[in-house]
């Protein structure tokens, strides 16, 4: 008895370490390398169990321990702005750890089906299965794509070049199958077998990573090449640093608006084109009529310069006499004309609006100011001289779809407005800016981050950060950036393919699978 519960708890603490491994490799910890080796401890706690509750249990276990350790700052911003006690934003935490961690516990119930006894075939399902499963939480219940796979290797620009073809998913595939290819040739080292059937999935493993890691160098060179010929321009990140406890406040309005025009100021002194504020850097209806809206469009005309800023907005229908309200960003030409707007399609759950609020109700919207949100149509640009810019607002740089859409609607930069004053200092920051650095290569442009409390910085379209703010410091970021002039990438193109792809796949394999299994039985 005591020996079968000595395995048990072995057999759960190996996915729980597992799960730990695959922190580290995430920001701000970034040891990336530890990503293609995450998984082999939950592998082998998987390998041999024919039941699913068990492997279910698992692979729920993995989950919960990673999103735990990557998603823990929701206390944080639920205790600190969204008015919910301590104890009870550990529970709505915990509760969210484990609704994501179904994700895994399915991948680890599924993955071992005996779909095919070709172990290649195996390697590629293994890679696709979790790849689909990823893609499904990016679009299930408004979608929650934070942390997935691929973003472990943002710090390591070499091996994330793949992304302008498969985009981050790619990138996911990638690791997944050198973990997968290295179990197997761990456990046929380790098995009473012939030793040399080890060499096979080591050699495919190293074949793998060298083919990414020359792909990913040759493919730099040839960008940072090719980026030398597009029009270069001159940008400052204005990074406010209002505190989020009052920026909302009508009593620091003008403090606000003093703070950033006096940016502004310094940037046109630095050579600046164009100074991009944060998201609702403006915490009124600048496009409205009123005292405020001239110190606004002013900082633009005194300055000669455009201003990209982002502010709330609400329209009225009088004839449903319904009021609704927008989180928009806006250019400001040099003339002081608000020339372009674009409202966010995209909300963030509990930021801009409270979902299930008849269940919900002790909990109120994070973004304090103004009601809910409402997603806005479409994908306009902003057009800044020669430049049509793509703007992502806080949360949309998370969603690959979201840049690929601007980029097909003409967009040859993207501007990422945020406002990550809420996440403190944890790691959401960290995070938040590693995932946004993917879209820049899927689309191979220039994205320019201008955060409230950081970290705004400045990325190119291989993916490296060319500067970058430091957390909860008032400052500007000024340095130069390129557009391109044409062209899209295959993922701008056709970015959902891949995932669409490995559901397929994984669908295919588990239905032959199963038919398989049953004639055999």
């Amino acid at each position: 008895m005591k020996k079968r519960c000595l395995e048990a708890l072995r057999d759960l603490i190996w996915p729980a370490v597992s799960g730990a491994v695959l922190v580290l490799a995430f920001a701000p910890v970034n040891l990336w390398p530890l990503s293609f080796v995450a998984f082999i401890l939950l592998f082998f706690s998987l390998n041999g169990v024919s039941s699913w509750k068990a492997r279910f249990l698992k692979g729920f276990i993995f989950g919960l321990v990673f999103f735990l350790g990557t998603v823990y700052w929701v206390i944080h911003s639920m205790y600190f702005y969204g008015g919910v006690p301590f104890y009870l934003g550990a529970l709505v935490t915990l509760l969210l750890a484990a609704v994501l961690a179904l994700y895994p516990a399915a991948f680890a119930v599924l993955g071992w089906l005996p779909v095919c006894k070709n172990k290649w075939v195996r390697l590629v399902f293994v890679a696709a299965l979790w790849v689909a499963i990823e893609y499904l939480r990016s679009i299930l219940f408004t979608g929650f794509p934070w942390v997935l796979l691929g973003y472990s290797l943002a710090s390591f620009a070499p091996l994330t070049q793949t992304a302008e073809i498969f985009g981050v998913w790619g990138v996911s595939f990638f690791i997944m199958f050198i973990n997968a290819a290295l179990f197997n040739a761990v456990d046929s080292f380790f098995a009473k077998k012939d030793r040399r059937e080890a060499v096979l999935p080591l050699a495919a493993a190293v074949i793998v990573f060298v083919v990414f890691l020359v792909y990913g160098v040759f493919r730099m060179q040839a960008v940072d090449k090719e980026v030398l010929s597009w029009k270069e321009y001159k940008a400052s990140l204005s990074q406010g640093n209002v505190e989020q406890s009052v920026k909302w406040e009508a009593s620091e309005v003008l403090t606000t608006i003093e703070k950033y025009r006096a940016l502004t100021k310094e940037a046109k002194n630095s050579g600046a084109d164009i100074a991009v504020w944060p998201e609702s850097a403006m915490t009124f209806y600048i496009d409205e009529a009123g005292k405020l809206t001239p110190l606004v469009t002013g900082a633009a005309k005194e300055n000669n310069i455009y201003i990209v800023t982002g502010a709330p907005r609400r329209e009225f229908n009088v004839f449903k006499k319904e009021e609704k309200f927008f989180n928009s960003a806006f250019m400001i030409d040099p003339s002081g004309n608000i020339t372009g707007r674009y409202d966010k399609v995209h909300l963030v759950p509990f930021g801009e609006y409270v979902p299930l609020k008849n269940i919900l109700f002790f909990i109120k919207k994070m973004t304090a100011g103004v009601g809910d949100f409402s997603a806005g149509e479409g994908y306009p640009t902003l057009k800044f001289d020669g430049a049509r810019i793509g703007t992502l607002i806080c949360y949309e740089a998370v969603f690959p779809e979201i840049s690929a859409a601007f980029t097909r609607h003409g967009a040859n930069v993207l501007v990422n407005l945020t406002n990550d004053g809420w996440f403190g200092n944890t790691s959401a920051p960290y995070q938040h800016l590693d995932m946004t650095r993917f879209r820049a290569i899927e689309n191979r442009v220039y994205l320019l981050r201008s955060a409230n409390t950081g970290i705004s910085a400045v990325i190119d379209p291989a993916g490296r950060i060319v500067g970058r703010t430091e957390l909860f410091k008032e400052t500007n970021l000024t340095l130069p950036f390129r557009v391109r002039p044409e062209g899209r990438t295959f993922f701008s193109r056709f970015g959902m393919l891949f995932p669409f792809t490995t559901i397929i796949i994984s669908v295919i394999l588990i239905i032959l699978g199963r038919r398989k299994n049953a004639v055999n039985t």
